[in-house]
């Protein structure tokens, strides 16, 4: 029996890696997408010693993740800017926390029961979920799988001391959640979970459970407001209008949560941008989300002494886990849209066990079901992890699913501007004005479309819309001058190369165009020294 026992475990494992990689493989071939040149091929601390200490003591970035970055520094030294290595990574965490949730499953099971295929099903279901792809495929996301894993490590040491009792076992299961925050800070409702945990393990909350999840609220708690300063002072102001008020947010954040337990349980229509709906007004959507989430509460509650308690446990970890990302508390991504895949996947699991239970309650007719749903999602994820091999599809998805998504808009603008297709790029960008006029990289763009088509009082005047809107804005401010210096306007076009230098170093563009401006001026000498701080080989 031992025997048997061991190599079913064996023979599940097997499955559920080899699922999700003919699931996934076709991300593995996949090169850079969205922001992974921030993260990754234009982040300059991932290139010596020095910028491993800076990742932890000076971070440079719109948020504050050092351990994923820590990993990051070193998958640069291990392959450079080759992607494959990236994306490996991501899919070995992803399997790495499908087992994991597969072991939790098994743990959680109370009590035992005599079947055992809900819990590698519950893993089998979130590896192979397509609501996984945008997490695993687009390699920015590292610190969505880092994180996870580091959190299912933090549960299991958790359960390890609610079993066992124990000081080392807490503090193991704290040092896993301390890494979890440091690699992303949306792992701070850890908390949360431990104390629904202990309500639906012994059917209330004691003053004992309180003092042993408090170090955990404590961490959470620093690491909020250290979030909230890195998002308030980096990362809002990016992109589209500003965001709606804490009342309407919330009134739209029952809508939100809603979209993701369905998407959970019946993934359809994914996109890499999500429509933004209005939240700034009553809507009946908002209300009968509302409405629809106090029904499942009350179904749940009435039954409470059966199935219902394990029930509220599995969806109250879930909303726990979505409680940052419901639009409560502000974020740069907001402004494009009110939910995202990789928003998600830190509360799967939760569905994933869910769904495992429910199957193994329902005996065989319930475990053909749920194999026959992950043959069904794996295919899902084969064809949308399709799209994320590249920016072309990727973005060429997008618009075709949400056309009203500016950002995708000038995503692909920069795409086919990228392969010399001018005409169809000015186009994306001008869509993208037109859906926001308020989007300042787009007008920057579409004048760089317009000043590479010979069109320079337009391109001129894109320029200037982009700085109306973002003065701070050092590319911008470059590629002014560049038009006013082709106009023969130098003096014009200097001031604007000095603005530019202001707000950017190192700027080898700018100071190499500000030393033709002064060669025309006839200031031969100034001209000299900014040649050689562009670090560009000089004109002849």
């Amino acid at each position: 029996m031992r025997v048997n026992a061991r190599a079913q475990r064996w023979a599940w494992a097997a499955g559920i890696v080899l699922a999700a990689a003919a699931a996934f493989g076709a991300s593995l071939r996949g090169g850079w997408l969205w922001d992974d040149d921030q993260y990754v091929t234009q982040n300059p601390l991932l290139r010596s010693a020095a910028g491993l200490g800076r990742i932890w003591l000076a971070p440079a970035g719109v948020n504050y993740f050092p351990l994923t970055e820590s990993v990051r520094w070193l998958q640069w030294q291990a392959w450079g800017a080759a992607p494959f290595g990236y994306r490996l990574t991501n899919l070995v965490l992803h399997l790495a926390s499908a087992l994991m949730v597969w072991r939790l499953a098994g743990r959680l099971r109370r009590p035992a029961a005599s079947r055992t295929w809900g819990p590698p099903l519950a893993g089998l279901l979130f590896a192979v979920h397509p609501l996984a792809v945008e997490s695993v495929a687009w390699i920015a996301e590292l610190s969505n799988v880092l994180s996870l894993l580091l959190l299912l490590g933090a549960f299991d040491a958790w359960l390890d001391f609610d079993e066992r009792g124990g000081r080392g076992s807490r503090w193991r299961a704290l040092a896993w959640f301390a890494a979890a925050l440091l690699a992303k800070s949306t792992a701070a409702m850890f908390p949360l979970i431990l104390l629904l945990h202990a309500a639906w393990k012994r059917g209330r909350l004691a003053g004992a459970d309180l003092r042993a999840a408090a170090p955990f609220l404590v961490a959470a708690l620093g690491d909020g407001v250290a979030a909230l300063a890195f998002e308030q002072g980096r990362a809002i102001g990016g992109l589209g209008p500003p965001l709606e008020g804490l009342a309407w947010r919330a009134l739209g954040a029952g809508r939100v949560a809603l979209f993701y337990l369905g998407q959970c349980l019946w993934p359809s229509g994914l996109m890499p941008i999500y429509p933004r709906w209005t939240v700034a007004q009553p809507s009946a959507a908002a209300l009968l989300a509302w409405a629809a989430w106090a029904g499942i509460a009350w179904i749940l509650w009435s039954r409470r002494k059966s199935w219902g308690r394990p029930a509220l446990f599995g969806l109250g970890g879930f909303l726990a886990a979505l409680l940052p990302v419901l639009g409560l508390v502000p974020m740069a991504y907001l402004r494009l849209a009110w939910a995202a895949d990789h928003f998600a996947y830190l509360a799967l699991p939760a569905i994933a066990i869910l769904a495992g239970a429910a199957a193994e309650a329902l005996g065989a007719a319930g475990a053909a079901a749920a194999l026959a749903a992950a043959l069904i999602l794996a295919g899902q994820t084969r064809l949308y992890a399709r799209a994320f091999a590249g920016p072309e599809a990727l973005w060429t998805l997008a618009v075709r699913r949400n056309p009203g998504a500016w950002s995708a808009h000038n995503d692909l603008g920069s795409v086919r501007f990228d392969q010399g297709r001018l005409p169809e790029a000015a186009a994306e960008f001008q869509e993208a004005v037109r859906l926001d006029p308020a989007y300042a990289e787009a007008w920057n763009n579409l004048g760089v479309a317009r000043a590479q088509q010979g069109r320079r009082p337009e391109a001129e005047e894109a320029y200037r819309r982009a700085l109306a809107l973002r003065p701070a804005y050092a590319d911008a401010r470059c590629n002014l001058g560049n038009a006013l210096l082709q106009e023969g306007r130098c003096e014009a076009a200097v001031r604007e190369y000095d603005a530019a230098l202001r707000l950017k170093q190192p700027f080898p563009e700018a100071h190499y165009n500000r030393g033709l401006a002064l060669r025309a001026l006839g200031r031969s000498a100034e001209a000299a020294r900014e040649f050689a701080a562009s670090g560009l080989p000089p004109p002849g």
